[in-house]
């Protein structure tokens, strides 16, 4: 396998804060996004599940198998056929 320099990048080893995002984002949708962060952490059962591939992999076809009213619940707007 060829070497490309996202894989020479460490393996992250901490969950990303949102208050990177604010400034960024209105604080309705930082709001949202803290509430999707919650609800995959929670999915993920540890922080060194949520940062592998193979967990969010998982999650999305999780939530692209439940009806869109519980999606709606937990991430708001967010359809499988408009992500990725």
């Amino acid at each position: 396998m060829a070497t490309t320099f996202l894989s020479l990048l460490p393996a992250p080893t901490a969950w990303p804060e949102t208050a990177i995002l604010t400034g960024h984002l209105a604080p309705s949708s930082l709001v949202k996004y803290q509430q999707a962060q919650r609800a995959y952490l929670a999915f993920c059962e540890t922080p060194a599940q949520a940062l592998q591939a193979t967990s969010l992999a998982r999650w999305r076809t999780h939530l692209a198998q439940l009806p869109a009213s519980a999606r709606t619940r937990l991430i708001g707007s967010w359809r499988p056929s408009n992500a990725w």
